[in-house]
Order: structure tokens, then sequence, then C-alpha cells
């Protein structure tokens, strides 16, 4: 009668190791009569019926294999089950996410970007947040909210032809207070090169003269002078000056016989203009018939050196 396993005792034993199944025993586990009474017989015969945490866990690396939900003593009702419960953490941990990224995101946008005539001690009123709600709940389902979706959510509902009103409880409809704070500025706008020229600011391919960047701007001030002299010129139907043409063909070789052309772009750098600023063709040849001619000199003195 002083046996372990006499009635009361042996349940006071299931009870102990029901409870160490139920919070100490891996997760995997399934808490059913099936794997209690494999656990209290091995302690039972193997043990002495000492039913201890060192006890149970013997037990349970002896009777792994046999144990629903540990080893291959899983039924299909219970890997169905299992699946089923992995799939329901999964999602709420899911929806656990998205609902903390939604309150930081809203937190934000009231304290920073909503119109302050929309807020009563930094909140909408409860109304217009649950219209709000709405709104992102029927155009953005299952989204986490951005402030952009909260921002159209306020123009659509609370604005009627661009003046504050709609359906949103506004406490203060001043310019101030209908405005959202805190935007951007937008980015510059940029010019396609259609309206660039249309504008002035650049010139089209049929107006660029031969001595401009190939984006339509001039390599200097002076480029530009010469330039306008010359678009005077053809409005006044005066030909072009024939001492400029000249002096554009004057080009120099190397000691090789082959055209320097580092130097030749130097000699179309080189212009003379007259008082009122338009190139002065004569004097613009003797200037680079001059730099054409030292470079000769010098061509020539190093050759004769080198021989």
């Amino acid at each position: 009668m002083a046996s372990l396993f006499m009635q009361e005792e042996l349940q006071q034993a299931k009870a102990v190791c029901e409870h160490w199944l139920k919070y100490f025993a891996p997760k995997e586990y399934v808490d059913d009569v099936w794997n209690r009474d494999l656990m209290m017989n091995y302690i039972k015969y193997k043990c002495g019926g000492d039913v201890t945490t060192e006890n149970l866990n013997a037990a349970l690396r002896a009777n792994q294999a046999d144990l629903h939900g540990l080893g291959v003593a899983h039924t299909p009702e219970q890997k169905l089950a299992r699946a089923k419960e992995i799939a329901e953490k999964a999602e709420a941990e899911r929806l656990e996410k998205i609902s903390a990224h939604n309150v930081a995101v809203a937190t934000s946008y009231l304290l920073n970007r909503a119109p302050s005539g929309l807020l009563v001690n930094g909140d909408f009123y409860q109304e217009s947040a649950d219209k709000i709600i709405v709104f992102l709940k029927r155009n953005y389902p299952n989204q986490p909210i951005t402030d952009a979706m909260l921002t159209e959510a306020i123009e659509t509902l609370g604005f009627t032809n661009g003046v504050a009103g709609g359906s949103l409880d506004w406490f203060d409809k001043s310019p101030s207070a209908v405005v959202f704070r805190n935007v951007p500025p937008p980015p510059p706008r940029k010019l396609s090169r259609q309206a660039q020229i249309d504008a002035g600011m650049i010139l089209a391919e049929s107006e660029r003269p031969s001595h401009a960047k190939t984006d339509g701007n001039f390599n200097s001030p002076r480029e530009l002078i010469q330039f306008m002299a010359q678009e005077e010129l053809k409005r006044r139907g005066i030909t072009e000056d024939p001492e400029m043409v000249a002096a554009d063909q004057i080009s120099v070789t190397n000691r090789h016989g082959r055209l320097d052309h580092s130097f030749n772009a130097q000699l179309k750098k080189i212009f003379a203009h007259n008082r009122d600023g338009s190139p002065n063709g004569t004097e613009t040849k003797r200037l680079r018939m001059a730099a054409a001619s030292e470079y000769e000199r010098r061509r020539n003195r190093d050759g004769a050196q080198r021989g």
C-alpha cells in the first residue's frame, strides 16, 4: 500500500508529468494520453517510479521516436493541425508587423504632415479618423499605409474643388491651417531640348556656328560676339569676309609632314576684333600667319638639331 503507484499517488505523478510536458517539454510535443502513459511507464519501470525532472528528461529521450508530435508517431490529423498552427502563427506575426508599421506612420503623419485645421489635441476627430481608415481599407486593402496614401485620403475626403470642406471635420480653415505641413519642394523642372531652344537658352542645330560646342553653347564670350556679328552680316545681306575665310584655311604640318591638329586648333582660336566687337578678318589672318610662321621656324630648327 506504500507503493508510489497507489491510486492517489499515481494521479499526483501524472499531474506532475502533465505539467512538465506542458510547460517544459519541447514545443512540438502533443499533450495527449498516449504520450503521458509512455512517459509514466518508462519512469515506473526504468527509474523506480520517482517522477523528477531528470527522469522526465530521460523518459522523453528514450521515447522520442514514439511520442506524438516529436518523432514518427504523428497522425495525419496532427500533421494538418501543426501545419495550420504554423500558418496561423506566421499570419499573426505578419499582421502584427503591419500594425506596428501603420501606427508609426500614422503617428509621424499627425505630428509632421497633416493639416493643423483637422487636428484636435494632435489627433483627428474620431469620425474623420474612421472615414480615413475606411478609405484606406477600400483603396489599399491589406497594404501597409504610407504618407502618400494618407495625403490622398485627406485630399479626397477633406477638400471640394481644392477648398477645405468635404466630409472631414475642419476646426480651422484659415490659409495656414488647411495646407499640408513640411511638404518637400518639387524637384526642379528639367526643360526638354526643344523647350530650351524655344526659350532661347541654346541654339538649334541649324543655327549653331562651326566653332560652337556640340551642346549649342559657346566656348567664350568672344565666340558669342563673333557669332552675333556674323548673324548681323547675314541679316544685312553682307557676304562673309574673304580675309576671314583665308584665315580659317591657314594650317601647319609637323616635321613628319602630317597636320598638327593640336596646334591648328589653337590657331583657329586666334581672333582680332574691331571696336564694335565684330571680327577683323585682315588682322586675324595676319596674326594667324605670324603664329604659323613661328611654329614652322621652331619645327625646322628642332629638325636640324636632331639631324
